[in-house]
């Protein structure tokens, strides 16, 4: 048995105890299952710093556009009930892209496949509000504003806008390549501000 199969069913047996315990016994927190989840997105963290350290060697792009907004401006998200609408986009887009890039000699099927992997596994680590984050795509932000005045609400709804949009396009070339090149450092979207240490602004 793999270390991903144990983890996960090591996970589900201590959330099922700690819901049991809460439920007959009094309300509260599992510590014990939040710490097992914790060592396991530090561990799909670390996993996916490790997949994409080489990953843009050689791709040159172009469009200068980001995807991802740069970590000192996503920082006003993080930690905040936001913070998990902006991570659902982020692996419906790279899921999408990383089915469709064939386009690096250094990214091999193997190495593609555990990318995508990874990021798919790390959705266990965050919440989503579906309510609140449907309503954010229905009303877009002016993007010619300057992202310094923006509040975390509107912080999210640009990164969903800028997201979306990159996912029409995920067929084109550049747009594959910019996300690419993006992987690098995607780990600290995913973490929160007790796991901010390797991330830069």
């Amino acid at each position: 048995m793999n270390r991903f199969l144990q983890l996960q069913i090591l996970q589900l047996v201590l959330l099922v105890q700690c819901q049991v315990f809460a439920a007959l016994i009094k309300p509260g927190g599992c510590p014990r299952a939040q710490k097992v989840l914790n060592m396991y997105c530090s561990d799909k963290r670390r996993t996916l710093d490790r997949l994409t350290a080489d990953i843009a060697n050689g791709i040159e792009t172009s469009h200068d556009e980001s995807i991802l907004l740069p970590h000192g401006i996503f920082d006003r998200v993080r930690g905040t009930r936001w913070h998990g609408c902006i991570l659902k986009e982020i692996i419906l887009f790279y899921t999408g892209v990383l089915k469709n890039y064939k386009g690096h000699k250094t990214f091999t099927d193997t190495v593609q496949e555990d990318v995508m992997h990874t990021i798919y596994s790390l959705q266990q680590c965050f919440e989503v509000e579906k309510i609140p984050c449907e309503n954010l795509k229905k009303m877009p932000v002016n993007e010619t504003r300057c992202v310094n005045t923006l509040t975390p609400r509107e912080v999210t709804k640009l990164q969903i806008q800028k997201l979306q949009r990159a996912r029409h396009q995920k067929n084109d070339v550049k747009i594959q390549e910019k996300a690419i090149v993006e992987l690098q450092g995607l780990s600290c979207y995913f973490s929160d501000r007790s796991h901010m240490e390797f991330c830069f602004t």
